[in-house]
């Protein structure tokens, strides 16, 4: 049964990165073709080109198969945009030219190490195909940097707007330097180019931003994490008074989760805000998956938590994030705690830690989770160097 799940599961993660990988090369022999068709380009420039999609291509997808392995359709999208953006804008003054749009959205959906690798690699692609000279590549590294930095890490749609405004101006400065250092001279067109062309680079993140909610951006029709996790956010309020066991039992899976997950480097909110809500509709019906699921759509909890709470019981549906399989096994290891309690058993800590993995992983229950078996076995230490004290 072990080597089943195993199989399946190991089958569908390489299929969609096969997916995504063929896809990918697919856009872009398209794209090359397309390019030496219309612009008449050199063969030695369409090697080159090549070249730098296969080797910075393959870089590109090996990382962001890693941080965000759910999202090949968002990124294969992307792609798609951002060549398009490099055919139509061929004859388009370089700062004019979109390019760290597709960087800036990636640096949303999977962090700021996934946005660089896209800014790296796009500003090479542009930079081949267009000839641009070196100060427009200069200009796209140095403010798709500021960019990336500015809204990968922002939470709220205040802090949002003001880093929009802030990638505006240094777009504007940055420009206007690189312009000045390159010919020693400012034009007037300068500072029209350095506004259009920040403007231009904002305007996909604008139109994308609805769909980002859960990347680090959040719209007005989803609550934050950190205004969810609050013990005075309503549905925690409710689910204190209503259920305070569970809602106990929840408060000591979310830390555990939150810990662990900070231990490994993955979303330590997003963690702590799937342990706190995976149990959150129990007693309110039959099922506690369903029911937990309702509540989060009344009071307009991020599709993030919704999905750990699917995950988090890995007998209905296998965890597909790290968040996801850390709530699970913290989940189960709590579980067990209580269990002993009750019954007044004396198991070992470590030993319950032990056979909590065991029983998950003999299962599968990590296969579709992203996690390396480094990291298993950290959360495993983890785990019983917190809990063993006791």
């Amino acid at each position: 049964m072990k080597e089943i799940t195993e199989q399946t599961g190991a089958g569908r993660q390489k299929g969609k990165l096969l997916f995504f990988l063929g896809g990918m090369l697919l856009l872009d022999i398209l794209f090359l073709v397309l390019a030496a068709w219309r612009y008449e380009l050199w063969w030695s420039e369409l090697a080159a080109a090549a070249g730098m999609f296969v080797l910075l291509g393959g870089i590109y997808v090996y990382r962001l198969s890693d941080k965000i392995p759910n999202k090949f359709f968002w990124l294969l999208g992307l792609h798609f945009f951002e060549l398009l953006v490099v055919m139509v804008s061929y004859r388009v003054e370089g700062s004019l030219r979109p390019v760290l749009s597709v960087p800036i959205l990636i640096g949303c959906i999977a962090g700021s190490e996934a946005g660089i690798i896209g800014l790296i690699f796009y500003s090479v692609v542009s930079a081949l195909i267009c000839a641009d000279p070196a100060e427009v590549v200069l200009l796209y590294l140095a403010a798709g940097l500021l960019g990336i930095c500015l809204f990968s890490e922002k939470k709220g749609l205040k802090n949002y707007l003001v880093g929009g405004v802030c990638f505006l101006i240094g777009y504007l400065v940055i420009n206007l330097v690189v312009s000045l250092y390159a010919y020693a001279q400012l034009q007037t067109e300068d500072l029209l180019y350095s506004a259009i062309g920040g403007a231009l680079q904002l305007l996909p993140v604008i139109c994308f931003l609805p769909f980002l909610s859960e990347g680090g951006i959040h719209m007005p029709g989803t609550v934050s994490l950190s205004a969810a996790v609050a013990a005075e956010f309503p549905a925690m309020a409710e689910f204190s008074e209503r259920e305070p066991l569970f809602y106990k039992h929840s408060r000591l899976v979310a830390r555990l989760s939150s810990q662990a997950a900070a231990g490994i480097g993955a979303d330590t909110l997003l963690a702590e805000a799937g342990g706190l809500y995976h149990e959150i509709g129990k007693g309110l019906g039959e099922d506690d998956v369903q029911e937990s699921l309702g509540v989060c759509k009344k009071y307009r909890i991020p599709a993030s938590v919704q999905d750990i709470i699917k995950e988090h019981n890995p007998d209905r549906k296998t965890p597909s994030s790290k968040e996801a399989a850390i709530v699970m096994i913290s989940d189960t290891i709590v579980t067990m705690m209580e269990q002993n309690r009750k019954k007044n058993l004396n198991e070992d800590m470590e030993g319950m830690i032990a056979r909590a993995f065991k029983k998950r992983e003999d299962s599968g229950a990590f296969l579709l989770s992203g996690l390396t078996e480094q990291e298993i076995a950290a959360l495993s230490e983890f785990y019983s160097r917190i809990l063993g004290r006791g």
